[in-house]
């Protein structure tokens, strides 16, 4: 049986700071979507663009909502490696 694993999720992973899953999906207007916690305050990048035209008919906030998660969710990775990597070095 062939079983595919995503590489991306649709839903932010717990904050890569704290751990807490109290973590939202804020905006800053109508396009630029960034992650935050709920708890420690910690945010990811803003994720859209200025020059992105509604009249082309493409979901931006959609766009920046997938990549707003999307660096969210490399950072906690990052953050795990990185915790991983100073424990194996015995810091």
């Amino acid at each position: 049986m062939l079983v595919v694993v995503p590489t991306t999720t649709t839903k932010p992973l717990p904050c890569p700071f704290c751990g807490d899953v109290n973590v939202s999906i804020d905006t800053t207007d109508e396009v630029f979507r960034y992650v935050t916690c709920g708890f420690c305050g910690a945010h990811g990048p803003c994720c859209g663009s200025e020059d992105e035209d509604a009249e082309h008919g493409h979901d931006y906030a959609a766009a920046a909502e997938r990549d707003a998660i999307a660096a969210w969710n490399d950072a906690r990775r990052d953050a795990k490696r990185y915790r991983r990597s100073r424990k194996a070095s015995g810091e």
